[in-house]
């Protein structure tokens, strides 16, 4: 009898618990892990670490779950058990772990949800978030203007509005915004999700009416603790206009010509018309005037980022600056100035202190272009060539129309200074 009772007291005893569980990949804590005695309500979660401390009797046993790893079950034997947790691969697809959604299976979604990690968006090197989504998201549309600093059009559910815009909501670390999601930084990006559907108003208001694209940036959290990376990256580029699509000119005229090949011009130093005005006079000499005039450009980029995590904090400052001109040399295009700033900040296991804060500044060139101006000109006028008071681009050249009425567009280029600043403040506390 007291053998039994002996036994009995020994099995119902009472310890302290503590360990840490991390993950069997890299060895790094997991916060957040779900501890729980099991067939009782006696619980707790791990902190930033992957600590924990709990308090049970020996005998029963601990059931370790989080969303996208192996349930772990642990005997209570001992005062420090800890634990090791592996990826479950089968059944990670099943659920969506979102900052949308929350942790939530997709069958229960009430809406079509696309995510992209930095890993699928790194594949297709890209100047701007818009571009690193076309082709990687069935039903998406986005209709770009190539000019340098140019708007994007996004479409995800079709035409709902005539008087409204009909893109969806962008929402940038939590951030509610209206400002072209070209700002943006592909390098700064962690996950992009893209959710579709008016159920998407549930979450967002009436904004979201037309879906949500919701973007993650870097926060330092991929660093193990006490690591500091520093991460750089040049790019360097060429574009031009594609030439085999150019506009071909004629080669014959109906104008008189001199000897030597020159225009017989008159007293405002227009052409004169053969009397039969028959297009069977060859130009002396003729230029391509595309070739002239799109020269193609250099475009670079120059990105820099520094990431720290320590064991309450993590930080990252990263630093862009994007050159990118008009396929001409006198055309200045866009530059673009990007630095961004991530800080967490952890006041125990429950209080959590955020910062993120992107800075923009661009310059666009707005000088005009004067296609109509270029298409139109003499094909045997040399834009190349100088005024006759040695200033650069002939500016009347064309000997065809009205003196003036025709501008040489290298010339208009040259000389017309136009030029718009654009500062942006993108910021949460």
């Amino acid at each position: 009898m007291l053998m039994l009772i002996s036994q009995f007291a020994t099995g119902q005893e009472s310890i302290r618990v503590t360990g840490k569980v991390t993950d069997a990949s890299d060895g790094t804590g997991i916060p957040g892990v779900s501890i729980v005695v099991d067939g009782t309500t006696n619980g707790t979660t791990t902190d930033m670490d992957g600590n924990y401390s709990i308090t049970a009797n020996r005998g029963e046993t601990l059931e370790f779950t989080f969303v996208g790893m192996v349930d772990v079950r642990e005997l209570i034997d001992r005062e420090v058990i800890n634990v090791s947790m592996e990826p479950d691969l089968y059944n990670l697809a099943e659920v969506v772990v979102t900052g949308l959604a929350g942790a939530t299976s997709k069958k229960k979604l009430t809406f079509t949800l696309e995510t992209l990690d930095a890993e699928v968006i790194a594949k297709t090197p890209s100047l701007n978030v818009a571009s690193a989504l076309v082709g990687k998201v069935p039903g998406l549309r986005i209709s770009e203007d190539f000019a340098p600093g140019g708007g994007v059009e996004l479409l995800l559910r079709g035409a709902t509005s005539l008087r409204t815009g009909n893109g969806p909501l962008v929402v940038v670390d939590g951030i509610l915004t209206d400002g072209t999601i070209r700002d943006i930084n592909i390098q700064d990006v962690a996950n992009i999700e893209i959710l579709k559907g008016a159920s998407a108003a549930s979450l967002y208001g009436s904004r979201a009416a037309n879906g949500v694209i919701a973007i993650y940036t870097k926060r330092g959290l991929e660093n193990k603790v006490g690591e500091t990376r520093i991460r750089f990256r040049s790019e360097y580029g060429f574009e031009s206009v594609y030439k085999s699509r150019m506009q071909e000119k004629i080669n014959h005229h109906p104008f008189q010509l001199n000897p030597d090949g020159s225009f017989v011009l008159d007293v405002a130093g227009r052409a004169i018309p053969d009397a039969e005005y028959i297009w069977d006079n060859p130009f002396p000499v003729t230029y391509d005037h595309m070739v002239q005039f799109f020269t193609g450009s250099p475009y670079t980029t120059n990105f820099i980022e520094i990431s720290n995590r320590a064991e309450k904090s993590n930080v990252l400052f990263s630093a862009e600056y994007a050159d990118r001109q008009a396929a001409m040399e006198l055309h200045d295009g866009n530059q673009r100035i990007n630095l961004r700033l991530n800080a967490d900040q952890y006041l125990g296991e429950k209080v959590k202190i955020s910062t993120s804060v992107l800075l923009v500044q661009q310059k666009f060139d707005l000088s005009t272009i004067e296609m109509d101006n270029l298409l139109l000109a003499d094909p045997s006028d040399n834009l190349l060539l100088p005024n006759y008071d040695g200033t650069p681009y002939n500016v009347a050249g064309n000997k065809f129309v009205q003196p003036f009425t025709y501008m040489n567009p290298l010339y208009y280029l040259a000389n017309d200074q136009d030029s718009k600043f654009r500062h942006r403040v993108l910021g949460s506390f």
